[in-house]
């Protein structure tokens, strides 16, 4: 069993719920007796009705994409939302609305990962160049307003092929799990970057190759140490748009190996191919079989506030959502070479 290394402080609020009162009754007489009565009666089913409906439905939002004020969209995109709570969401608990120039265009809702978050789903694939308004309401909470802008024309497929686009994980926006935990994870790896290369390009489909990388000598490098991550060719029909993935991979470094389930990318090129914009990488780090502080890894990390959720294969509860956003990937001088053989470079990963 692999072991991280953490010392953590706690810090333990203790709080003491207050004790609700109660409302004298008047029984000063039969007629006001009666208008008592029936008045209370109303009152008390009116307060347990609100209480059960309120139980029943706990649905506070987490994080939302895209966000506010994003842009450089797919035009295939599909509004998300991931709820903070442990309470699984049902369609008729949420609603969505998404708005163009046009006006309002119709959807369909889909729960995701067993209803831990939700995305709408639009009839029509959006206008490029365009400024759309979003928002997601549900039982308890609601983001609204949010605008975003879908990509311009697109990128010439010819120039993009082996280009590769280097992520610095130390720099990208954590969405899932906090930046805390993301530094935890991330400080245990002898890998720090994520290396992503165009392995072919055309009007219909783009081929995408991932790797970890590390820097010994000062410049960024493939890691030997694991196999490249490869992608099934992907539809480039919103080029310059892309999504590559989900597939299932695991990251080893040093040692220290994490399962990733429905591991993806996507993002899209900037008009002179130079980088990759909101390049979003998106996962479930399966937990399952480590330890941090001498306790299992889900265990440790409630206490940074961080759940634990369904792995999407086994239905274990030991996976933490990975999502990461890296608003601008350079193009980068380093190599990828798909093919790299660990077996070739033993010395080096003992």
């Amino acid at each position: 069993m692999t072991t991280l290394s953490l010392s953590l402080l706690f810090s333990l609020l203790a709080c003491e719920p207050s004790d609700g009162g109660s409302v004298p009754l008047d029984d000063s007489g039969d007629a006001d007796t009666d208008t008592d009565t029936d008045a209370d009666t109303d009152a008390d089913t009116d307060a347990d009705t609100d209480s059960d409906t309120d139980a029943d439905c706990e649905l506070p939002i987490d994080y939302v994409d895209p966000g506010d004020n994003t842009i450089n969209v797919a035009t295939g995109v599909s509004p998300k939302v991931w709820f903070a709570g442990e309470t699984a969401a049902d369609t008729s608990e949420l609603s969505f609305t998404l708005s163009g120039t046009d006006g309002e265009i119709t959807g369909t809702i889909n729960l995701l990962n067993g209803g831990t978050g939700a995305e709408f789903v639009p009839s029509e694939e959006l206008a490029r160049s365009s400024v759309y308004t979003w928002s997601v309401e549900t039982c308890t909470d609601d983001s609204t307003g949010m605008k975003f802008t879908t990509v311009d024309g697109p990128t010439p497929v010819d120039t993009l092929v082996d280009n590769v686009y280097l992520v610095d994980l130390a720099g990208v926006d954590w969405t899932s799990p906090s930046a805390t935990v993301g530094g935890i994870i991330l400080g245990q790896l002898e890998t720090q970057f994520i290396l992503v290369k165009v392995q072919s390009a055309s009007e219909a489909q783009v081929d995408m190759v991932g790797a970890t990388a590390w820097d010994r000598t000062g410049a960024v490098a493939q890691y030997p140490c694991v196999e490249a991550i490869e992608f099934d060719p992907a539809s480039f029909e919103g080029n310059p748009a892309f999504q590559a993935g989900p597939v299932n991979t695991s990251l080893n470094a040093g040692g220290f190996e994490i399962v990733i389930h429905e591991f993806e990318l996507s993002g899209s090129f900037e008009g002179d191919q130079s980088a990759v914009n909101n390049l979003r990488i998106r996962g479930y780090l399966d937990l399952e079989g480590l330890e941090v502080g001498g306790q299992d890894a889900c265990s440790a990390l409630a206490f940074l506030g961080e759940t634990c959720t369904t792995c999407p294969d086994d239905g274990a509860e030991s996976c933490v959502l990975l999502d990461v956003t890296d608003p601008e990937a350079p193009l980068t001088d380093a190599t990828l070479d798909e093919n790299l053989d660990p077996a070739d470079y033993e010395s080096e990963c003992l």
